[in-house]
Order: structure tokens, then C-alpha cells, then sequence
């Protein structure tokens, strides 16, 4: 007989009349074995029942026989059908050869048909203060707007969407961002020598933090784009800021580059 009437399994939430394999494991399992379903959570032995006491209700009329057993009688696979009603059910195990299914090897539960169940309205994320987020404070940003999933699907409805379509972005603080203006530019140290490390300190208004940089250029070339005379040296792009739209400093780390001995070299900043 089977093993699993020990500790019956219980399966999740079907749909109603959801079709799903249920295997047993046990010894001696033969293609004679049956199944049959029942409506609730009953006794599968008659004799166990008390004196009295109404047979429950069969599902399905003809009791399901295994569409494969394994060789030797380990295992066997049925086929089995969910009520098509709402509500617990019972499957029941026999060895055929006229024997009732007496013994009760699953149990199961089908929910109600219901689909997935979305809020009517999109929200508009918002940050602490209830103030509407936007992800630059100008230039263009996005604003994010989500929708809620109010109840899952049951019984087989209508899954939920995707998680990425419940998300929208919309632009946000599309007013032009103000001109970075340089006020004074200085390195520390005040001296450069070749190959050594140095700071630009570029101090003026309205910079912003990660995206401002500072470019080291050959001394013979003239600020602004850097398309051509770009200096062997390098510049990080580290900045002290104050706050995301004005900065008071902003610190730059360098190394001079090698050249005609002088040491000079000029800082652009691309703002």
C-alpha cells in the first residue's frame, strides 16, 4: 500500500476542475489501485465513521486508475481532477479488486475563480514630507508612479502583471539648470612639480556634485571643450559638496604631467 496515508499531503489552492498528478509511494502498488475524490475533509474508511453517519459525497462517479506504476510496485502516478465547486476535498486510496478506496492519501482545497486585482489609481511616489520625488532638481528628471496589486488570483484567475508594468515614469523639473560659474580656480600645492600629486580647488556657484568635471590640458592650449592638447596627467572627478545645486568648492586630484620642465598645466573645468 502507499506510504504517503501516513502523513497525507496537503496541496495548495487549485482552480476548480484543475487537473494535477498526485504519486504515491509505497509497496505493492499495482495498476488495480484506485482513487476516488471526495468533498471535504472526511474519513476515508467507512468502518471508521460513526454509527449513523451520511457517506460524503463522491466528486466524480468512476474512480481513477494509475496511468503509470513503477516497475515493482515502488510508486504510481494518477491523474486526479479538483472538485469543480469551492471548498476542502478528500483523495482516497484502494487496492481494487472490488475493495472501496479506504484509505485517504491527499488532501486538497479549490478556491473560488478570482482574478488578479490592481487599485484603481496610479501614486505618485513621494519622500518623507510628502513632497513629490523627482530624480534631478532640473535639467529633466522623472517622476515614479506606481500601481498597487490589491489581491493575488485564486483558483486559476487572471495573474497579476508583471512587476515592471505597474511602474511609469513621467518628466519632472524640465526647467533649464543654472550655469556653473567659476569664481577661483587655485592648486595645492601653489607649486606643481612634475609627476607629483596636487589639488585644483575650483570655487564658485550652482556646480553639481558628480556630474562637474576638471580636465588637466598642455599649458600651450586654451580652456573650454577638450577636443585636442588633452595632458598626459589625470584628474579624478572627487567633489566636496554642500549640497546638489549650489556648491561652494569643489577639490579635484591631479598629477602634473611631465613636459618642458616647467610644470605648468592648466585646469578647465567642463561646467
Amino acid at each position: 500500500g502507499p506510504w504517503n496515508a501516513k502523513r497525507p499531503p496537503a496541496y495548495p489552492a487549485l482552480g476548480p476542475g484543475a487537473a494535477f498528478d498526485l504519486q504515491l509511494w509505497g509497496a505493492n502498488l499495482t495498476s488495480a489501485g484506485r482513487l476516488a475524490v471526495l468533498q471535504g475533509v472526511v474519513d476515508c474508511d467507512a468502518s471508521e465513521r460513526a454509527p449513523g453517519e451520511a457517506e460524503p459525497p463522491v466528486v466524480w462517479a468512476e474512480e481513477l486508475a494509475p496511468h503509470r506504476v513503477a516497475a515493482g510496485g515502488a510508486s504510481a502516478v494518477w491523474e486526479v481532477v479538483a472538485p469543480p465547486e469551492p471548498g476542502n476535498f478528500t483523495v482516497c486510496w484502494g487496492p481494487g479488486g472490488g475493495v472501496l478506496a479506504a484509505t485517504a492519501v491527499a488532501h486538497g482545497r479549490v478556491a473560488p475563480l478570482a482574478d488578479c486585482q490592481l487599485a484603481q489609481a496610479w501614486e505618485l511616489e513621494v519622500d518623507e514630507r510628502g513632497t513629490p520625488r523627482c530624480s534631478l532638481p532640473c535639467g529633466g528628471g522623472n517622476s515614479t508612479w506606481r500601481r498597487a496589486i490589491v489581491a493575488e488570483p485564486t483558483g486559476g484567475g487572471q495573474a497579476c502583471p508583471l512587476r515592471e508594468a505597474l511602474i511609469r515614469f513621467e518628466p519632472c523639473n524640465t526647467q533649464r539648470c543654472p550655469y556653473a560659474h567659476a569664481k577661483w580656480v587655485w592648486t595645492e600645492p601653489r607649486v606643481v612639480d612634475n609627476e607629483t600629486e596636487f589639488d585644483v580647488i575650483v570655487e564658485g556657484e550652482e556646480f553639481v556634485p558628480g556630474e562637474d568635471r576638471v580636465a588637466l590640458v598642455s599649458h600651450t592650449s586654451s580652456c573650454g571643450p577638450v577636443t585636442v592638447g588633452r595632458a598626459a596627467g589625470n584628474a579624478s572627478a572627487a567633489i566636496n559638496a554642500i549640497n546638489a545645486s549650489t556648491v561652494a568648492k569643489m577639490r579635484v586630484n591631479g598629477i602634473a604631467v611631465s613636459g618642458d620642465g616647467d610644470g605648468d598645466a592648466a585646469a578647465s573645468g567642463e561646467v
